[in-house]
């Protein structure tokens, strides 16, 4: 096959939080050692608009070959399983029957490789990635090298998340050179589609390691070889998080298989600011969310979860922006 023409897969994890048997066994879990962000209801909440998740990668992204959907919940009435292109695949498919069950996000992402009939190439969503227009497979793979930006960055400690950047990067260290990466793909890393993020690499040069890279929180360019090939290397790092049944801040996060890439220089640079949009509801609002979809002002787009007034209301908004976009059902639909 011509590289240009691999095939590339989208896979979207979703859970369903009113499924009262998973709620249940969820709950069974719980307790005052893990971490008490990991298990709030937000990290679950489900804003019921799968719907148009699948509409919009009909409309937007003709070009992938299958669509995985990952999940432990039964899957709504109106999926139409009977799809060649859908592919239902639940946690005891893939996951290991030891790190089971889980509600860390992390340990689904980290196992994604092992799904039976994944392309070697995929793009990664969580349910709250969407498409909002037209989108080639170009935006995530150059031939077959995903698309990432090399972009430094300088973390620090904080939440789970940090944490989990954090290992990422001791992750990298223990087996990359920093000035060798670079000095072997130098313009991967000074690369005008970064735009003045550039300064970010040139000012954390002189660091003799890794520091940090740019998070975009959005869909993921990912290849399985690369997941086969940290499982064989860093095992016990891997092993550790997929055994948390709650995020932990011992674990590391899917954006290590990303920035795995970069360091191992098969990547393909992507636009900084083209790339697309992150929104973080309790801090935007739902007013400039709503006006980025209708107005389609981004390829692709996360709307993240957050402590926000009025539910229900946030909900309708969000839908019916939506609905202007995606208002025709979709072959994924009975």
């Amino acid at each position: 096959m011509n590289r240009l023409d691999a095939d590339v897969d989208i896979v979207v994890t979703w859970v369903d939080d009113s499924d009262l048997e998973w709620r249940k066994t969820r709950d069974q879990y719980k307790n005052i050692k893990n971490d008490s962000e990991a298990q709030s209801d937000l990290r679950f909440r489900d804003w019921d608009l799968l719907k148009y998740w699948f509409r919009g990668i009909e409309k937007f992204a003709p070009w992938a070959r299958k669509i995985f959907l990952v999940t432990v919940n039964p899957v709504p009435k109106w999926l139409n399983l009977d799809s060649e292109r859908i592919v239902l695949v639940h946690h005891d498919d893939f996951i290991p029957e030891q790190y089971l069950p889980t509600y860390n996000s992390r340990v689904i992402e980290l196992n994604l490789h092992r799904i039976n009939g994944l392309s070697e190439n995929f793009v990664y969503f969580n349910d709250d990635y969407f498409l909002c227009r037209p989108i080639k497979k170009s935006h995530f793979f150059k031939g077959n090298s995903p698309r990432a930006m090399a972009v430094s960055n300088s973390l620090s400690v904080g939440d789970n998340i940090s944490h989990a950047m954090l290992n990422n990067v001791q992750v990298l260290n223990d087996n990359f050179s920093k000035h060798q990466v670079i000095r072997e793909s130098p313009l991967k890393w000074f690369n005008p589609k970064y735009g003045l993020a550039i300064l970010q690499n040139l000012a954390l040069l002189p660091w003799p390691r890794f520091t940090g890279f740019h998070n975009h929180h959005l869909p993921l360019a990912l290849k399985k070889s690369v997941a086969k090939e940290i499982w064989e290397l860093e095992f016990e790092v891997l092993d550790r998080t997929s055994r948390s049944r709650f995020r932990q801040y011992t674990d590391v996060n899917p954006f290590l298989l990303s920035w795995w890439s970069i360091c191992s220089g098969d990547f393909a640079p992507a636009h900084l600011k083209s790339y697309g949009r992150y929104y973080q509801l309790d801090q935007a609002g739902v007013e400039p969310v709503v006006d980025s979809i209708r107005k389609q002002k981004h390829s692709t787009i996360c709307i993240n979860d957050g402590s926000i007034p009025d539910l229900d209301e946030a909900k309708r908004q969000i839908q019916r922006a939506f609905q202007s976009i995606l208002g025709e059902s979709s072959s994924f639909e009975r």
